[in-house]
């Protein structure tokens, strides 16, 4: 029947009509209490729990392979000196720019939302044009914040040390770090919009491959063996983030997250 109320409609029109039997003067008030289980739209349990995992899981799997590279890439930077200079001095350059990767991830996780609300309206459109607004933003503010970071390196440093090898050193990491936060912030907003669309498992492999290739392997590579130390890592771990943004952006921009949506038109 073409004119038949949708379960919607039939349960507002029931609620408007019991609302006309109200007690208060002021709001008329109705509400219908409807058994979700009965309902013909309602998933299964079963199928509810499935999408938990699909998009949980690979997450969770992305989270434990950066702990071990972070784990292995701070083994070897103890390895470089006897006294810590280098692992302090990341230590200290991480506490500096969690500034700028608050914003980035703030903008990640906002668009994240209206990514799922415009991917279940079935507005793809607007969803790129949000997810690339979003990725530019970010990687502005990253640009600035970097920046000044990196120019007032030798004040912000009296807030923690005044050794001249800890402040120079701390100096240069924050340099390299602008190149870093690009890439990081463009991870973060596509890498997030593609999991919310459904696509969660492309970052898991983009990070499996070049968390271990880049960030260990890099900080190995340039940090030890070329003698570059700390600066080594940061290259390592500069290129691992440059690398996966530019992986996440061609995998968005490639539409095949469109077929991994996790509503389903009924």
């Amino acid at each position: 029947m073409p004119n038949r109320l949708s379960w919607q409609d039939y349960f507002m029109a029931n609620a408007e009509l019991i609302s006309k039997r109200s007690t208060c003067d002021r709001a008329f008030v109705g509400a219908v209490l409807v058994k979700a289980k009965k309902h013909p739209e309602r998933e299964s349990n079963r199928e509810v729990m499935g999408q938990i995992i699909r998009i949980g899981l690979p997450s969770a799997c992305e989270t434990a392979i950066y702990n071990v590279s972070m784990t292995l890439v701070i083994r070897f930077l103890n390895q470089m000196d006897a006294q810590g200079l280098n692992v302090t001095a990341r230590s200290y350059t991480m506490q500096i720019t969690n500034f700028s990767y608050c914003v980035g991830a703030a903008l990640a996780q906002a668009n994240a939302i209206m990514t799922g609300w415009r991917i279940g309206a079935k507005e793809y459109d607007a969803c790129d044009r949000g997810t690339r607004k979003a990725a530019i933003i970010g990687v502005i503010v990253a640009v600035i914040l970097e920046t000044m970071f990196a120019l007032c390196s030798g004040w912000i440093m009296q807030l923690f040390s005044k050794d001249p090898q800890m402040v120079s050193l701390v100096g240069k990491l924050l340099a390299i770090d602008i190149v870093l936060e690009m890439g990081r912030v463009t991870n973060l907003v596509y890498g997030q919009a593609l999991k919310t669309s459904g696509d969660a498992v492309f970052p898991v492999v983009m990070g499996a491959c070049f968390m271990i290739l880049c960030s260990v392997g890099g900080t190995y590579l340039f940090g030890i063996r070329l003698g570059l130390l700390a600066v080594g890592a940061y290259i390592g771990m500069a290129g691992d983030e440059c690398v996966r943004a530019i992986g996440m952006y061609l995998r968005w921009k490639s539409g095949k997250w469109k077929q991994k949506g996790l509503v389903k038109s009924r």
